[in-house]
């Protein structure tokens, strides 16, 4: 079957993303993911409990068998979990900055690692965000957590792929 060349790189982006999602969903199944969870879920309940603590307020964090229990002020507040740690987002963005047929290797390379840098820190400030909420706004956390800030970080990624696509237009000559 011959395709145009536009209709070439449509197929070939989508052939390597499925591609990435089978390897991922195999992968993610494995023991392979549980060090990645684990550091994830460790290092963004340290980052953002010292990031809370500069602001004068006390907060501890612990290791609970779901993941890692954030206290606030002495309380039991928000436990990051795997689904929360941001790891689902990392392999996203990246599966369409890989994907995608325009731009070389070296720019794929910077993008990827400046994105998932970005995608960390936002998942860090909605942390943040949901620990206050959680403390001083209890009623707006299930919103919050499940809509508003799901919102947020997903429009973002958008933008860094949006952001990625017009610097590396696809010519369809």
């Amino acid at each position: 079957m011959n395709l145009t060349p536009k209709y070439k790189k449509l197929a070939q982006f989508l052939l390597i993303l499925v591609s990435f999602y089978v390897l991922w969903s195999l992968l993610s199944s494995s023991f392979l993911a549980i060090p990645v969870d684990h550091f994830l879920r460790t290092s963004e309940s340290t980052i953002t409990s010292w990031i809370i603590n500069l602001f004068g307020n006390s907060t501890d964090t612990t290791q609970v068998t779901n993941g890692c229990l954030i206290y606030f002020n002495d309380q039991p507040n928000i436990i990051i979990s795997n689904a929360c740690d941001g790891l689902v987002l990392f392999v996203l963005y990246s599966g369409v900055i890989l994907a995608y047929p325009a731009g070389d290797w070296k720019s794929k390379a910077s993008y990827f690692l400046a994105g998932n840098l970005f995608i960390y820190l936002i998942n860090i400030i909605r942390i943040i965000l949901l620990v206050f909420t959680k403390a001083h706004f209890p009623s707006f956390m299930d919103f919050n957590h499940h809509y508003l800030f799901k919102l947020f970080v997903y429009g973002f990624i958008f933008l860094l792929w949006r952001n990625y696509m017009q610097k590396h237009h696809i010519r369809f000559e």
